[in-house]
């Protein structure tokens, strides 16, 4: 959160500079494009999330990312690449997950144990937890 605190330090004194007189804060700008810039945003994807929220969601999908792209390098070290490929869905609710019973079946286990490796997958997941050495 310390690139959180800089951006909103960052700003509030670009603010400050922008309304000082001596550098033209009070001064307007007019655009000569105003007609082109409207077109071209007119078509834009209009997003409701403010800058900061923005940026907390993107934090946090590229703390996911990581953390699956670390889970998916443990499994494919350990050749079991498939069974990641097939459990990921139940990680991340990426896709509609399938029965146990159907993917127990298709990966050659009892459904027991591919409940206890969904289980262990998210604890991997999540990371290790305070005191785990």
């Amino acid at each position: 959160m310390f690139l959180k605190a800089s951006l909103k330090h960052f700003l509030s004194k670009e603010r400050q500079k922008a309304k000082s007189w001596k550098r033209g804060g009070r001064s307007r700008l007019i655009s000569l494009d105003a007609v082109l810039g409207e077109n071209r945003y007119r078509h834009e994807p209009v997003d409701r999330l403010t800058p900061e929220e923005i940026y907390e969601r993107r934090c946090a999908l590229t703390l996911l990312e990581h953390a699956l792209g670390r889970l998916r390098g443990e499994l494919v070290e350990a050749d079991r690449s498939r069974e990641f490929e097939e459990l990921k869905g139940y990680l991340i609710g990426e896709e509609p997950r399938r029965p146990y019973r159907e993917l127990a079946a298709q990966l050659k286990t009892s459904e027991p144990a591919l409940r206890k490796s969904v289980q262990r997958l998210r604890q991997r997941f999540h990371g290790p937890r305070t005191g785990e050495g």
